[in-house]
């Protein structure tokens, strides 16, 4: 893994990529390696409890605000440290081909196994692993389309 500067790695080492260094080899052979990674890296930083909790208010905004409106703060300001921000990225879904959807899906389903094997990201909120369902599979596999598409 790549830092910017030591504070950078110093950072990173302390925060994410105690999540992210088990799965790195697996997605570095895969193809569109770039996207799957950031895609990796935002779930993991995020943590299960806190997609979860954010799904019902995403959903929600998805349906009733206008496009330019999703994503932005009160003030209309994007928010790169805001995971709403980050999540109404434009993805274009609606344009996408059947073939571009299946890439995308096949890329969700590769890095949701990932999370699932490797024991770090299905943690509930009091700190404990657990065999995900498979609703919440394929929840946290929607989000994974989404950002990948947005990469």
């Amino acid at each position: 893994v790549v830092f910017c500067s030591e504070a950078c790695r110093m950072i990173g080492l302390q925060k994410f990529h105690w999540a992210e260094c088990p799965s790195l080899p697996a997605l570095a052979n895969l193809g569109r390696t770039a996207c799957l990674i950031k895609t990796h890296r935002i779930i993991t930083q995020t943590s299960y409890p806190f997609v979860i909790k954010m799904l019902p208010k995403l959903k929600e905004q998805t349906q009733e605000k206008l496009r330019q409106e999703q994503g932005v703060n009160e003030n209309g300001i994007y928010e790169s440290s805001d995971y709403e921000s980050v999540y109404f990225l434009d993805a274009n879904l609606n344009n996408r081909s059947v073939s571009e959807f299946i890439h995308l899906s096949a890329g969700a389903f590769i890095i949701v196994n990932i999370l699932i094997e490797s024991g770090r990201f299905f943690i509930d909120d009091n700190g404990q692993q657990f065999e995900p369902s498979k609703e919440e599979i394929i929840q946290i596999g929607a989000v994974c389309i989404n950002h990948i598409s947005s990469a």
